[in-house]
């Protein structure tokens, strides 16, 4: 009842939240250690890069009368969360690689 009173005049209640910054704990097993440089991979530019080159060389295998823009932007926009989630998937057990988890 409290907080209905206090908030009975309220029209409208916008909240602006950020991520909390933690410091990066390491696991010191090989799964840390490959999850880590999964993390890295992710963030740098060359994958985004590689991304590129593997799907030019998808798109060019294709024939122009497949119409292939829509399968392109579908994978540009999916596969680099895919691999990610495929790539921990294989190192840590509660992980799925699944639609859901892309």
């Amino acid at each position: 009842m409290l907080l209905k009173a206090a908030t009975s005049g309220l029209k409208r209640v916008e909240l602006k939240t950020t991520a909390v910054k933690q410091s990066v704990l390491i696991d010191a097993s090989i799964a840390g250690k490959v999850a880590l440089a999964v993390a890295q991979i992710q963030a740098s530019p060359w994958y985004e890069e590689q991304l590129a080159r593997r799907l030019a060389e998808i798109r060019g295998k294709m024939p122009s009368s497949a119409h292939p823009e829509a399968l392109m932007d579908a994978l540009k926009a999916e596969t680099p969360d895919r691999a990610v989630a495929l790539a921990l998937s294989l190192i840590e057990p509660n992980t799925e690689a699944s639609d859901e988890a892309a």
